[in-house]
């Protein structure tokens, strides 16, 4: 049971994390402006400095921040070209230059990928692969916590519904970001493990939240 003891910890940790997100936004909201925009931005705050430091925590724990590439190869250089002008170019293919949808990119496309990397085939990753002696542990762990990882993102769900106008059922909203974010893991952690890195995984991140 002892080497259970990493996905469990692994799981209460997720659980901390967004209900001290949800915590921040709530009061950001109280004693500023409150919108969707504005939503946004204080979620793209949080992901920042979470980022921030997760990196300075696995610095700390000898674990090195798996979302760069080990080397400049050219594949990983055209790759993240691509990316970055797929990701640049959006508005001018939607044509939507709003605050909403720069802001948009800004969190959903950018800071959340890079921090949901750092912490899932970064962090998690390496905590796994040593609990469980490598394997395929880590692939199927590491996915089944971002799916999870999805269920504390009800509070952003409920506030966009509001403001746009949109009705739905939330709980079978947050089953099928479950489902999604499960596939997705394995697909990000897929590449995680053929690549050892996760910067193919990130920069497919990257792409799938900007096509939203």
């Amino acid at each position: 049971m002892g080497r259970w003891k990493m996905p469990a910890l692994g799981l209460a940790a997720l659980a901390g994390i967004q209900t001290v997100r949800m915590g921040l936004v709530f009061l950001a909201q109280l004693v500023g402006p409150d919108s969707l925009t504005w939503n946004r931005v204080y979620n793209a705050a949080f992901f920042l400095a979470a980022s921030a430091a997760l990196v300075w925590a696995m610095r700390r724990a000898g674990i090195r921040p798996a979302v760069l590439p080990p080397s400049r190869k050219p594949g990983y250089t055209a790759a993240a070209a691509l990316t970055a002008l797929f990701w640049g170019i959006t508005p001018f293919i939607t044509r939507d230059f709003s605050a909403e949808n720069l802001v948009f990119l800004a969190e959903s496309a950018l800071l959340l990928p890079v921090f949901e990397e750092l912490l899932f085939r970064g962090f998690l990753w390496d905590r796994l692969e040593r609990a469980f002696g490598g394997g395929s542990a880590a692939l199927w762990l590491s996915a089944a916590l971002f799916g999870l990882w999805h269920v504390g993102y009800a509070d952003t769900i409920l506030c966009r519904m509001a403001w746009t106008g949109r009705e739905g059922n939330l709980i079978a909203i947050l089953c099928g970001k479950v489902l999604t974010g499960f596939l997705l893991g394995l697909c990000f952690g897929w590449l995680r493990r053929k690549f050892r890195n996760g910067f193919p995984g990130l920069l497919a991140h990257i792409v799938l939240n900007t096509m939203g």
